[in-house]
């Protein structure tokens, strides 16, 4: 049975290119695969060219990307239960010739970057408001020093909501002066001592 083709040439308005689909799965494997198996998720594909999940995407994205694999650009494989999708050396090798042609293009914002980004942007919205929370519960801490009738509840709950408030400072802080900008050419990783400090939003607990 023949092979279907990949649809060629210029794609309908709005939609990427064959060879900036493969791109999108080349940075997908670099960013979000595992070392020992860069094969990643069909979503996740469709996070690095910057379309939005759901049926509106899949109608004519999902049509593309089987058609890849049909003509041995993508190479498919379950893991876990799930299906994931990798590069195959036709496709390594079309990538490159593109680069050196020059006809490749641009992708979107990585997802990692977009991540960065807006933690940042949150974590400025919100740093003035933690600080003024942090002088705040300080102002307590001072006037339960002076307060020899406080008992050790007043305490203890004075210790949950400053240590609740530094966290939320410290995240922000993290996220404005100390997570470098993600590259593309590198997965950014979470972790290290400072880990789990990537969120400046205001916990719940």
């Amino acid at each position: 049975m023949p092979k279907r083709r990949a649809r060629r040439g210029v794609p309908r308005q709005g939609e990427p290119s064959d060879d900036l689909i493969l791109a999108a799965l080349e940075r997908a494997e670099l960013h979000d695969g595992r070392p020992d198996d860069p094969a990643v998720l069909y979503a996740a594909v469709v996070d690095h060219l910057g379309l939005k999940m759901g049926s509106s995407t899949g109608h004519w994205f999902r049509p593309r990307f089987r058609a890849l694999e049909d003509v041995g650009l993508v190479t498919s494989a379950k893991r876990n239960g799930l299906i994931v999708h990798a590069l195959t050396g036709a496709a390594r090798q079309r990538l490159q010739s593109a680069r050196a042609a020059d006809r490749l293009g641009e992708l979107p914002e990585s997802p990692q970057h977009r991540r960065w980004r807006e933690a940042r942007a949150e974590a400025a919205e919100r740093i003035g408001g933690y600080r003024k929370q942090v002088r705040l519960l300080l102002d307590e801490a001072a006037a339960l020093l002076t307060n020899d009738a406080a008992d050790s509840e007043a305490w203890f709950a004075l210790a949950k909501s400053l240590g609740r408030a530094c966290e939320h400072m410290g995240a922000a802080t993290h996220c404005l002066n100390e997570w470098a900008e993600p590259r593309d050419d590198a997965p950014d990783v979470d972790d290290g001592p400072r880990r789990g400090r990537r969120d400046p939003r205001p916990k719940t607990w």
